[in-house]
């Protein structure tokens, strides 16, 4: 069951041409979703793609580069950890 802040409460109804209809299908074929689904995330995230699913599948795989690099690279590791704290920053 979804948390509070996670139930959608809200509607919109949305007046498209033709064009643009078939545009939002596309895209939302592409990514495997409703077309409602495709535009709250879009909405919300910006078209980048970036959900908070992929950003921690990207963080789970810098986890393990950096620790499959630490022992050997400390300094290559410490690179790829400041890294992706400037990413986060600039992300959030």
């Amino acid at each position: 069951m979804r948390d509070n802040e996670e139930k959608k409460g809200k509607v919109l109804s949305v007046r498209l041409t033709e064009e643009g209809y078939e545009n939002l299908k596309e895209e939302s074929q592409l990514h495997h979703m409703s077309m409602s689904g495709y535009l709250a995330q879009i909405a919300v995230h910006g078209k980048n793609g970036l959900t908070p699913e992929l950003m921690v599948k990207i963080q789970r795989i810098v986890n393990v580069a950096y620790k499959a690099i630490k022992d050997y690279e400390p300094e290559t590791a410490e690179f790829l950890e400041q890294e992706m704290h400037e990413l986060w920053s600039e992300l959030k």
